[in-house]
């Protein structure tokens, strides 16, 4: 069983030549690696095994940027596979809604690779224009997206009728703290209160397949929404704050499959990329049912050992809630499985010009 226990994972040399695509090329380098040459300070994907860092097998010719009205005054910025509108195609794809971070619109730089990653691996990713700064209510447009894509699936005149594959909601910093206050929404809506009855078809359920929150600001307390879950946050992040009093109770609040990691080093602005691998990963997961995502982001469900983030160097501390391997405990926190690496090899904050090592090759 490998709930609770210590385990210290491999360590590899890591590969000091540059990728042509950006991202690790092993999994051996002890801390977030800075992208040379962005106009924010982010950094390369993290590896992930199966290669979800990597563009997936939809050819970059194949994929379609388009910015439409979607309802009312609202705007979406979608990137999809050109067979997901294509006249005749009868497939389905998963659909992932992706919420900005704080000050940059659906075409920065950062979000527009992040959907065209999605869109890469066979989804179609949407990117709502809305405010880019907090204000009140943001969770419930959230909500109203969501329902307009499944709206749209049935659309007769919809650009996606008939071709959304399941929903769910993505988000980075301020994107994931709306993601996380919708689902608290969405079931307090279904509990009802003194002028409304008990509404189960409003609970998040019915509207995400799936949930993920990337560094996530401003989360509140969280729910018991039953959505499968990733967590994903950096261990030094002075925005989004300590995640032991912050992200963790709000993760071990939901009642579904969930998931988190906690990175060391790289601070607020890892920047969406970091994530794509096991974000990518998670979702084929829990939205076309891979096995070989699931055991990129799980971990192998057919070995009691497995580990999940594949034990990445990177990875300080992870939990894991999986009904594939928890049979029916319940879903609180002492039926997690808790995962600590030993990060005593030398692994620290990360790594800047002058250090020496992969950085400085790269930024050569």
């Amino acid at each position: 069983d490998a709930r609770g226990r210590t385990s210290s994972p491999t360590t590899t040399t890591p590969t000091t030549t540059t990728s042509p695509r950006f991202a690790e090329t092993s999994p051996g380098a002890r801390d977030p690696i800075r992208t040379p040459r962005t106009e924010t300070p982010t950094f390369y994907p993290a590896f992930t095994t199966g290669a979800y860092h990597l563009p997936g097998p939809v050819p970059r010719g194949e994929i379609v940027t388009v910015a439409f009205a979607a309802y009312g005054a609202t705007r979406v910025r979608a990137t999809y596979p050109a067979e997901a509108t294509r006249e005749g195609a009868t497939a389905k794809f998963p659909v992932v809604v992706w919420f900005a971070g704080a000050h940059n619109g659906c075409d920065h730089a950062d979000n527009a690779k992040t959907l065209t990653h999605l869109a890469s691996h066979g989804f179609i990713a949407l990117c709502p224009m809305l405010f880019v700064e907090p204000y009140v209510g943001d969770e419930r447009d959230v909500l109203d997206v969501a329902r307009w894509v499944r709206r749209a699936n049935e659309d007769e005149d919809g650009r996606f009728r008939g071709r959304v594959g399941g929903v769910a909601a993505v988000g980075y910093s301020l994107g994931g703290g709306r993601v996380i206050r919708a689902m608290e929404t969405a079931e307090r809506d279904a509990a009802g209160g003194l002028f409304a009855a008990p509404d189960e078809s409003k609970r998040a359920s019915s509207l995400f397949d799936a949930a993920v929150t990337l560094q996530g600001w401003n989360e509140g307390p969280g729910s018991g929404a039953d959505v499968p879950l990733l967590v994903l946050v950096a261990a030094d992040d002075a925005v989004a704050g300590e995640w032991s009093t912050t992200q963790f109770p709000m993760f071990a609040r939901a009642t579904g499959p969930k998931l988190m990691g906690v990175v060391a080093g790289g601070g607020h602005n890892l920047g969406p990329h970091y994530w794509h691998g096991w974000t990518t990963a998670f979702l084929l997961s829990e939205m076309t049912g891979d096995d070989a995502a699931a055991a990129a982001a799980w971990g192998d469900r057919d070995d009691e050992n497995a580990e999940p983030f594949g034990a990445h160097p990177n990875m300080e501390s992870a939990w894991r809630y999986d009904p594939e391997r928890a049979g029916d405990d319940a879903a609180t926190t002492t039926a997690l499985e808790a995962f600590e690496w030993d990060r005593d090899d030398g692994g620290g904050g990360a790594p800047g010009p002058g250090a020496g090592g992969w950085f400085d090759d790269l930024s050569a």
